[in-house]
């Protein structure tokens, strides 16, 4: 698999569709199942003009990795995330209620010396 992001193109080789839920859910910090029940790998890119909230995702990157000014940004669609799924991939995402699980931390001590 080979992934370049930068602000609002994705260019993948290789990418199943539930690699595809996983970068989703990261980019709108929002949980992303895939229920295409499609099977193998795939090649595209997807052209989309970032939100405020996307955009801020890429100010904190994790090392190794490096950001895109906006000078060198890709020239996008201008459509959302949403619009260019559906558009460009043939993809909906829609908004359903489930259960998720969550860790809940209620109580936290030093641990003793040795």
């Amino acid at each position: 698999m080979r992934m370049d992001m930068a602000k609002g193109l994705l260019t993948v080789q290789g990418l199943s569709t539930t690699d595809l839920a996983g970068l989703l859910s990261r980019q709108l910090n929002s949980t992303v199942l895939d229920k295409t029940a499609l099977a193998g790998r795939y090649d595209y890119t997807l052209h989309w003009m970032p939100d405020e909230s996307q955009l801020a995702m890429f100010k904190g990157l994790p090392s190794g990795q490096h950001e895109v000014d906006s000078t060198s940004a890709p020239e996008s669609s201008g459509s959302s995330l949403f619009n260019a799924l559906q558009e460009q991939l043939g993809l909906e995402l829609r908004p359903q209620m489930g259960p998720e699980q969550i860790l809940v931390i209620d109580h936290v001590e030093t641990p003793p010396e040795n």
